[in-house]
């Protein structure tokens, strides 16, 4: 059975912080559903998952913001752009398995690969969305969002 909105609310605000902080070694500020600097230069990654629920995460994160938690994740003191877009569709990889393996326990669930998306569509309110947060991070702001399948 699936959870609750206010829980998946508290599901992908724990397991944002959780994989910033263990795996890009950073620590970030408050959650809020806003995100404050849509102005500046973002990229953005969608990908779904197929399981019970059934449905798509999708994030959109400053560039700025981006750069030092690809180059924290790698070791590196400096990262190319390609770098910072794979690193950013590794963020949603992570974050996506492991809010789906806290929503359901009982089902395996299939993701596919991330791709790069306009930062538009991953921040265009959609059917099915059942959460939404923005994190502060050191340069910028990091917006998860949460869809889920009618069926699901």
């Amino acid at each position: 059975m699936l959870e609750p909105a206010t829980r998946i609310d508290e599901q992908l605000g724990s397991v944002t912080r959780a994989v910033l902080e263990t795996m890009f070694f950073t620590e970030p500020g408050g959650l809020t559903t806003e995100d404050s600097d849509l102005a500046l230069p973002r990229l953005a990654v969608m990908l779904r998952f197929r399981g019970s629920p059934s449905g798509d995460l999708s994030l959109s994160v400053t560039r700025a913001a981006m750069a030092p938690l690809a180059a924290a994740f790698l070791g590196e003191d400096e990262v190319s752009p390609t770098q910072v877009d794979e690193m950013a569709c590794e963020l949603a990889n992570m974050l996506c398995g492991s809010l789906v393996s806290r929503l359901e326990t009982r089902m395996s669930f299939d993701l596919s690969s991330p791709t790069l998306i306009t930062p538009e569509a991953a921040l265009a309110p959609r059917a099915g969305e059942v959460s939404r947060q923005s994190c502060e991070l050191a340069h910028g702001t990091l917006t998860v969002v949460l869809s889920l399948d009618a069926d699901g």
